[in-house]
């Protein structure tokens, strides 16, 4: 009777020795497998729009930096190809993952995206786009404080070999929401087949190199690093060549900015903030928008509201962008005719 009751005893350091054998032998074959198992893992997300219409540089960067750690198992890609371009361009799907390694660190990031229908008639579903990172949380501090850096300086070195310059628009997400929307400049101009005058092409070049070469002295001086131009003639006449060929030339990006786009100083203040470093900003018609802007809310017959801030003078708009823009190259576009800007 004794013995009965000593079985169940008996089976369980059985089951005991077995399970310790088990793991010791799991250790053996699979040193990392037990580790991840039974790792407590930390999860970054990075969405594409920080704000209301900022986007976040660091999702830009990982749609770059990502290319190159797509598996090559991976049985879904989304392929594309621009009319100018020779070359294909990946794009990410859904839910697609990579994976990585910094410094023995195990890093898996994947791609979402969420589509949500929009209420406004006019306008088209709205789609939200991040990426995910999950790691180990032990080594959250060195992913925060030493891979999200390296991530963003192998971004701008491949970029910087690709060479790649992009065309910056705004779009309406909603009555409240504007964006940038970007694609690749394909603008073929360049200063070697600009029509231009020799001397003024010649001081244009030198104006630009001195430009770039001096950001620390800008610095040191406590000014904001920024160069701005004033173009002025009828169309047809190279201005957007001219600003193409900068562009090119530099490898900046351009912001063409329709100030009739535009419902209030508000949205320009934060059009101006989503800019990135190294850019150009282009102000098109900066004389001719001035009543379209005015007007925007209370058109015809209705009244001005004067707190919806809608009455942007010419030098307010000049006064903003001097004041918000900081390491941005700035070329201002006028049509026609030359107008007083102030100091800008």
């Amino acid at each position: 009777m004794d013995s009965l009751k000593s079985i169940p005893a008996l089976i369980s350091k059985w089951l005991s020795a077995c399970v310790s054998m088990v793991v010791s032998l799991l250790l053996l074959a699979f040193p990392g497998f037990l580790k991840r198992w039974l790792s407590d893992p930390m999860i970054l997300q990075i969405e594409e729009y920080h704000g209301m219409s900022s986007r976040n540089q660091l999702f830009g960067a990982l749609e770059l930096y990502l290319q190159n750690k797509i598996s090559p198992s991976t049985r879904l890609l989304k392929i594309a190809q621009t009319r100018k371009d020779g070359i294909f361009s990946t794009h990410f799907s859904d839910r697609q993952e990579f994976e990585d390694v910094y410094e023995d660190i195990q890093l898996k990031w994947k791609f979402n995206i969420i589509s949500k229908e929009s209420n406004h008639p006019s306008l088209a579903s709205k789609r939200k786009q991040y990426f995910e990172l999950i790691f180990d949380l032990e080594h959250k501090e060195k992913v925060m404080d030493s891979y999200l850096p390296y991530v963003l300086e192998e971004f701008k070195a491949m970029k910087e070999e690709r060479k790649l310059v992009k065309l910056h628009t705004l779009a309406r997400l909603d009555p409240f929401k504007i964006k940038w929307d970007a694609i690749n400049l394909e603008h073929p101009a360049t200063f070697e087949t600009l029509a231009m005058d020799l001397e003024l092409k010649t001081a244009v070049l030198e104006d630009l190199e001195k430009f770039v070469k001096r950001k620390e002295f800008y610095q040191k001086v406590g000014r904001a690093w920024k160069r701005g131009y004033l173009l002025y003639g009828p169309p047809g006449t190279g201005k957007s060549s001219l600003v193409a060929a900068i562009a090119n030339y530099l490898k900046f990006d351009i912001y063409d900015l329709q100030l009739t786009h535009l419902k209030s100083d508000m949205e320009l203040r934060k059009a101006l903030i989503a800019t990135t470093n190294k850019s150009i900003l282009v102000i098109e018609d900066i004389d001719c928008s001035q009543a379209e802007l005015q007007d925007r809310n209370y058109g015809k017959g209705g009244k001005k509201n004067e707190s919806e801030g809608q009455q942007v003078s010419i030098s307010t708009r000049t006064k903003t962008v001097s004041d918000l823009a900081f390491e941005v190259f700035i070329k201002w576009l006028v049509t026609d005719v030359r107008q007083d800007l102030g100091n800008f």
